[in-house]
């Protein structure tokens, strides 16, 4: 039984064509006529007799250096003698489009796509004039391969490639923030964490801001209009803009949201999010699990196609694509899925509630920026209603706090061992300092590596990661514990001086709460209960007598101990000791000094 294959006629099928886009671009170029300048089109990637006609009259008057504004290009088709085919009425239609510039290259992309398919249409039809009744016109088959050529000319010539110097490098545009120094303009972010850690609330938080164009978390915005995609519950939705509106006032007018369903897989999706979404602005997807049903998150394969829809959002707008998603089973490892998205991303911010019920927000990867910052924030709850039973229905509002200091965040294993040889080092000693070698054979005593340059070389990386992030000072090889320095992440003097904490009182020579003089500087404020200390400086305390205060001397055998006003724990800049409590060393360059400085 012979089976007849269905065929299709390319000749009585037409043209593919966009005249929609094809009066857009129209219409953006007599709304702005500077936009020919650098345009990549020509006559020919117009189908619609009309437009092809509108377009020539345009590139007419550009080659003599006069705008293609309403008025001239009617005045170039009545010079031309075709205003019989394109009447100023239909000229007129076109402007009152009113297309926006930054619409033109989605356009402009489309006609290309459809003169390149016309092409290869007429190669199709030439190639089977060149066979008909099997001989083989040459004419014909020379025309086919010319189109074809023309349809894929990089496969002819190559991708020509532009070549830039130095100088073209240090002249191109700078990044631009949208969150300064945490979010790009323009690139693709991820909110992720675990489930419950308050993820929407702080979206909508961040969302507001940039909308509002007011800081966050402490950080400048740069206010733009932001689209928020919300897959969640509506309920949820409207509960947590009940609670932001009674605590904030009105909602922005530049947030504006789609809770219908939308599918990252779908190509119309993708583009109906294009067309909709305001241009230059922020695109919020929450959550990406609802907008990629089905998908293997794990999959290489899968997580590139929605990072490629995701870009093809980004660059469509030309803003900024925020996903909200989750953390795997291991929340240590991040972001639930491929590694290929982390890679892809221009940053990331973390969401985590601990195990106490603090929440922070962490910035893990911040391209162009400064990464590992950390923030502590509360859900406020607030009522927004009354149930059918007359009890209150709730929601929460995001209360940022201050930064967490590097030195009080989750220390990793490694760093963990460290401190905790440190801490049965200074068990040991009997005291809040060691010396370098004490420290070492404490570490070296419980560590697995197999070798001694192995453990050497993480007790060097431990040693130095726990002074990098303030847990300990070094002066001389010896390392205390009980004094936290102020490493720059959160609030502090504004001199970058040290922050000293750990008993609980105001430190010698700085003010409450966070304020510091500086070297030699007189203090501002008065201490309060523990002794007023405004009007004076180091100097101008009165000598306390060794023996009636009972203090331990410097190790150094320094002389002259002075009484503080309030209780203080200092570092001996020789020795590294401790200093003890009501007492310090004032020898120049042998005592701290009230802002911390050695």
């Amino acid at each position: 039984m012979s089976r007849t294959r269905k065929t299709v006629d390319p000749i009585a099928t037409p043209m593919p064509s966009a005249p929609d886009s094809e009066a857009s671009a129209l219409g953006a170029i007599l709304a702005k006529p500077s936009l020919l300048e650098g345009l990549d089109l020509t006559s020919t990637h117009f189908h619609e007799p009309k437009h092809e006609m509108v377009f020539r009259a345009m590139l007419t008057l550009f080659k003599r250096g006069e705008s293609a504004s309403l008025v001239n290009v009617n005045a170039e088709l009545v010079r031309l003698g075709k205003t019989d085919e394109v009447s100023p009425v239909f000229t007129a239609g076109l402007a009152a489009r009113q297309e926006p510039a930054y619409d033109l290259p989605v356009h402009v992309a489309i006609l290309k796509s459809m003169a390149q398919t016309r092409t290869a249409r007429t190669a199709a039809l030439d190639l089977l004039v060149a066979t008909d009744n099997g001989t083989c016109n040459s004419e014909a088959l020379d025309r086919a391969v010319k189109a074809l050529t023309d349809v894929r000319p990089s496969q002819a010539a190559g991708h020509r490639f532009q070549i830039l110097s130095g100088d073209d490098i240090l002249n191109l545009p700078r990044a631009q923030w949208r969150v300064k120094g945490i979010l790009p303009e323009a690139g693709l972010v991820v909110i992720y964490g675990p489930s419950k850690a308050g993820k929407s609330f702080l979206t909508l938080e961040l969302a507001t801001a940039i909308a509002q164009g007011r800081e966050w978390f402490g950080y400048k915005t740069l206010a733009a209009s932001v689209l928020y995609i919300n897959l969640e519950s509506n309920w949820g939705l409207q509960g947590r803009l009940t609670a932001w509106q009674q605590v904030n006032g009105g909602l922005p007018a530049e947030l504006q949201f789609i809770t219908e369903s939308f599918n990252l897989q779908d190509a119309d999706h993708v583009k109906g999010i294009i067309q909709a979404a305001p241009k230059n602005g922020v695109i919020i997807i929450d959550t990406l699990n609802r907008a990629s049903p089905g998908m293997d998150e794990n999959s290489s394969r899968d997580m590139s196609l929605l990072i490629a829809a995701a870009g093809d959002i980004q660059r469509g707008t030309g803003g900024l694509v925020i996903l909200v998603s989750h953390t795997g089973k291991d929340t240590k490892k991040g972001i639930r899925g491929h590694s290929s998205l982390f890679a892809a991303l221009d940053a990331c911010i973390e969401v985590d509630q601990g195990a106490d019920g603090s929440r922070t927000v962490r910035l893990p990867k911040v391209k162009e920026g400064a990464d590992g910052a950390c923030y502590r924030f509360e859900l406020t709850q607030v009522v927004i209603g009354r149930d059918a039973d007359g009890e209150d229905v709730t929601s929460c509002v995001v209360e940022p706090g201050e930064a967490q200091r590097k030195s009080d965040r989750p220390l990793t294993p490694a760093l963990q061992y460290a401190w905790d040889s440190f801490q049965v080092a200074c068990a040991e000693e009997d005291s809040d300092s060691v010396h370098l070698e004490v420290w070492r054979q404490a570490f070296y005593a419980g560590h697995t590596g197999e070798t001694v340059n192995a453990k050497k070389k993480a007790f060097q990386r431990g040693r130095d990661g726990l002074v990098r992030i303030g847990r300990v000072l070094v002066i001389n090889d010896t390392y205390n514990g009980s004094v936290r320095v102020n490493t720059g992440s959160g609030p502090g003097c504004p001199g970058g001086h040290f922050k000293w904490v750990g008993t609980g009182h105001t430190p010698l020579g700085v003010t409450r709460p966070t304020r510091c003089p500086g070297p030699g500087k007189e203090e501002e404020e008065n201490l309060g209960e523990e002794g007023n200390f405004a009007e004076k400086t180091n100097a101008e305390v009165a000598p306390f007598p060794l023996e009636a205060s009972g203090a331990v001397l410097c190790i150094n055998g320094c002389p002259d101990w002075r009484d503080g006003p309030t209780w203080t724990v200092g570092m001996c800049a020789r020795s590294g000791r401790s200093l003890t409590r009501k007492s310090r060393c004032d020898l120049a360059g042998c005592g701290a000094t009230a802002d911390g400085v050695i």
